[in-house]
């Protein structure tokens, strides 16, 4: 058990006892709205009428600034999802910022829109998908095993390719 320390472990030990074996913590107001800004502003730069050039900019540099100051807290407070740490917060939200900078050189500088079509589709039917993807997951991954082998020539990587189809078939509504 991790004995770090944090405003919502602080409360949730408040709420449910000092006895509560901790393996997430339920309220973390201040890393959630950091999460939540980071992607509103992120919104409203790609809505902004900045040329293309400057949206990329300020995103590989918001990028950077994230990274930095999340390795600049390391020592001091470690990257722990669980906990959702100072750390993590600015380390996720760097890949997260990253993601938005990637997609968005690759979809609108780039042109290559078509493939985003999959994006498109599970973004419109994200609540359908989340509501029924527990009860389809063991199916639809069992299914694609007998095509793929779950990919395990791959190592611990070949989870991610396993997990096409169920995005994809996901994003159809066949789930």
């Amino acid at each position: 058990m991790c004995h770090c320390r944090n405003f919502g472990r602080t409360v949730d030990r408040a709420v449910f006892g000092a006895g509560r074996v901790y393996r997430t913590v339920n309220f973390n107001i201040f890393p959630t709205t950091i999460h939540m800004l980071l992607g509103a502003w992120t919104g409203l730069l790609l809505m902004s009428g900045k040329s293309h050039s400057e949206k990329l900019k300020i995103l590989c540099g918001a990028t950077l600034a994230s990274f930095l100051a999340a390795f600049a807290l390391m020592p001091f407070n470690p990257v722990i999802q669980r906990l959702c740490t100072a750390s993590f917060t600015f380390y996720g939200g760097a890949f997260a910022l990253a993601a938005a900078a990637a997609f968005f050189w690759l979809l609108e500088i780039k042109g290559y829109r078509r493939l985003a079509f999959p994006l498109l589709v599970v973004g419109m039917n994200c609540i359908f998908i989340y509501m029924l993807s527990p009860l389809q997951r063991r199916w639809i991954d069992q299914t694609a095993a007998v095509f793929t082998g779950r990919f395990q020539f791959w190592g611990p990587v070949g989870a991610i390719p396993q997990a096409c189809p169920f995005l994809r078939l996901g994003g159809l509504g066949l789930q």
